[in-house]
């Protein structure tokens, strides 16, 4: 894959080609994402309106609100967008593989996290917006415009561009 393969053909044999390790990573690396900014967040984000009454409702809310959990969905967040850039870069020729392993499934995925992110704060906590919904948010559509962008690139341009090739 040092360069671009020069047909549709050779592109399509290629993305049949690909190991299944890679397959696996790319769909590990999206769910992961996934994990990190919707499921870890959503968690801790409605012990936020809690209104303890007694010292063990306090300590239930702090330890809600703790940096390990924090740390744990950003971390995953990290390995998710590593796995993704690092499968985006090995793959960057073959745009059918990665519309179909990599830009599609991760694009739907952030689609679900932002819907589940938007529901959690207008259904659960009636529309207030929380520091954790707001960087929850902004995580997730940032995802989102990026995953949406890659897989409009990949799908109009790159497959435009292809069909150029092989019909000139």
């Amino acid at each position: 894959m040092a360069n671009f393969p020069q047909s549709y053909q050779d592109i399509l044999e290629e993305s049949r080609e690909v190991p299944v390790w890679f397959n696996i990573a790319a769909a590990f690396s999206s769910w992961i994402l996934l994990a990190g900014f919707v499921l870890l967040p959503g968690t801790f984000a409605s012990l936020d309106t809690l209104e303890p009454n007694d010292e063990l409702g306090r300590r239930l809310q702090s330890l809600g609100q703790n940096i390990p959990l924090l740390c744990f969905a950003a971390v995953c967040c990290f390995f998710g967008v590593i796995g993704i850039t690092f499968l985006w870069v090995r793959f960057r020729y073959n745009y059918i593989w990665l519309l179909d392993n990599l830009l599609g499934p991760s694009l739907a995925n952030s689609v679900s996290g932002l819907m589940t992110s938007l529901v959690g704060v207008y259904a659960s906590h009636r529309g207030e917006w929380s520091i954790t919904a707001i960087v929850t948010i902004s995580v997730v559509a940032s995802t989102f415009s990026c995953m949406s962008t890659a897989f409009l690139t990949y799908r109009l341009l790159l497959k435009r561009g292809t069909a150029l090739l092989t019909q000139g």
